[in-house]
């Protein structure tokens, strides 16, 4: 019964990551909300016993967040 509960908190967490990805206004914060998306979805998989996706997930998503930050740096959000 935990692991179901469990299970349901990562996928209510997973959602409101989403939304606030999607209407967030500053850039950087949704990269950020990114990474911690993809940070609840490699404890899900983890949850729900498959290693192997976790950890392509875990790969994926922290060299797309670096990829995030780095077009960042080169946009005009820091000349403000």
């Amino acid at each position: 019964m935990t692991i179901i509960l469990l299970e349901g908190i990562l996928l209510l967490f997973l959602i409101i990551l989403a939304v606030v990805i999607i209407v967030g206004e500053d850039i950087l914060s949704s990269a950020i909300f990114y990474a911690l998306f993809t940070f609840g979805t490699m404890l899900l998989y983890i949850v729900l016993g498959d290693d192997e996706v976790a950890f392509s997930i875990a790969a994926m998503g922290s060299i797309c967040s670096i990829y995030f930050v780095i077009a960042l740096k080169d946009s005009d959000r820091w000349d403000r």
